[in-house]
């Protein structure tokens, strides 16, 4: 079953809006096959027939009696789990309408207990479309940005060398500001990339002139620093140092890339008063510094959670981190459980949902109480999709709409007694700022 994504999906009545609920979760742009597993609760309305005709791809589970809301999720969760090889699961109300690229950005957010974000006027998911992807965003580290939904404008690239990655900047519909100090290489970008604007310059946090070493190689790079490995320079030539803010670089200029073998922290120290208008930043890094006074990937990634900058990939032995502005990342601390992707981690670290919540109500709270505790970053991001709400209450009979009414007291009063206060109380508000026992 590999490269096949898994949707599970509770229902009770509602075809109408489960009908288009499936239809959105079926074209999910995520890469892979698209499966839904539809645990149909005892519905009355054809639910059941229509999904088994209509969707090859829509495995059907009936019970009846129905299931509460936690047992529907613990069994198809544990059904996913424990059969199919994921590691990821995207759960969702059946009354929802997702936009193609959901389950795409919640795997790209990385997050261990992700969700998006409900909204219940179709005119709030227009308003904030989504990125529709235009095919090169694998030739570049930045196209991750893309990916996930972030509107870039423009991209400046310090260390551009010989521009490969100006032709694939340019494809993408983002304008290009680059700096290289080496001249025959900033002459063969601007021959070859018009287009883009060139400087034969190289960054750092003040103006100086020094020398400049080259290393051998075709597309081979350069430094002003000594290198502690066998890297063998062929040249020296000498190379103008100014700080990026020297330069007019217009706001449509939202993405900063740092390719300058050990000068990267100076680099961004000279950015500095105008970090902020960058919302992606990729930074090349090493675990264990290679050239002499260059600054570990640690420092960095530190120097830039300092200023608003959260690093969305690991750090490594040597390769580029990327980095997101905090505001950008449009994190929430509270989840929205009608659309959450939960990973196969989390399941078997926090465990099953509590059972001992009847019908529906409160075991989303309980469950966001328990994955705190678990030290689970549980958290939205800006994904709107839209979410009809309350569509399975409006559609019972009277005397199951009242005895519903009465389980969601009770389960009130059983999430008290089991964590000595009420949902929505200060005390409840207060128990999500204490310390947790440590991320997943």
């Amino acid at each position: 079953m590999a490269n096949v994504n898994w949707v599970l999906m509770p229902a009770r009545n509602g075809i109408h809006v489960t009908q288009a609920a499936i239809k959105s979760v079926l074209s999910q742009d995520v890469g892979g096959a698209m499966r839904v597993l539809l645990m149909d609760n005892a519905t009355t309305d054809g639910t059941y027939e229509w999904a088994r005709a209509r969707y090859p791809n829509v495995i059907t589970l009936r019970h009846d009696p129905p299931l509460s809301v936690a047992e529907s999720w613990n069994k198809g969760l544990g059904i996913l789990f424990e059969n199919t090889g994921v590691e990821e699961v995207l759960v969702c109300n059946n009354d929802i309408v997702l936009r193609p690229d959901t389950y795409r950005r919640l795997l790209l957010d990385g997050g261990s207990f992700v969700t998006a974000v409900g909204v219940n006027k179709q005119e709030d998911m227009r308003r904030q479309g989504f990125v529709e992807l235009i095919g090169f965003e694998d030739k570049v580290k930045i196209g991750k940005f893309l990916e996930m939904g972030i509107n870039l404008h423009g991209v400046v690239h310090v260390g551009t060398n010989d521009g490969y990655e100006i032709q694939w900047y340019q494809k993408l519909g983002l304008d290009v500001m680059g700096f290289e100090p080496l001249l025959r290489a900033y002459l063969e970008c601007c021959e070859h990339y018009p287009d883009a604007i060139m400087h034969n310059c190289a960054l750092g946090s003040e103006h100086y002139t020094a020398t400049l070493h080259k290393a051998g190689g075709d597309g081979a790079g350069s430094t002003f620093l000594h290198c502690l490995t066998d890297e063998k320079f062929i040249a020296d030539q000498e190379a103008t140092v100014k700080p990026l803010t020297y330069f007019k670089v217009d706001r449509n200029f939202d993405c900063l890339v740092v390719d300058t073998q050990g000068m990267e922290l100076s680099v961004l120290k000279g950015a500095e008063p105008i970090l902020h208008q960058f919302k992606c930043l990729n930074i090349e890094c090493s675990r264990t510094p290679i050239y002499a006074g260059e600054a570990p990937a640690q420092e960095v990634v530190d120097w830039l959670a300092e200023r608003g900058f959260t690093a969305i990939t690991p750090i490594e032995d040597h390769n580029d981190i990327l980095f997101v502005r905090d505001d950008v990342l449009g994190r929430r601390p509270h989840p929205d459980f009608s659309c959450y992707l939960i990973r196969k981690e989390v399941w078997e670290r926090v465990g099953k949902f509590d059972e001992g919540y009847k019908m529906a109500f409160c075991e989303d709270n309980d469950y966001h109480v328990r994955l705190h505790m678990a030290g689970v970053d549980a958290h939205s991001i800006d994904l709107p999709f839209y979410h009809v709400g309350s569509n399975t209450i409006n559609t019972l009979p009277t005397a199951e709409r009242e005895e519903l009414c009465k389980a969601a007291d009770a389960n009130r009063e059983y999430f008290k007694s089991k964590w000595g206060f009420g949902i929505g109380t200060p005390e409840y508000s207060n128990f999500f700022t204490a310390p947790t026992a440590g991320g997943v």
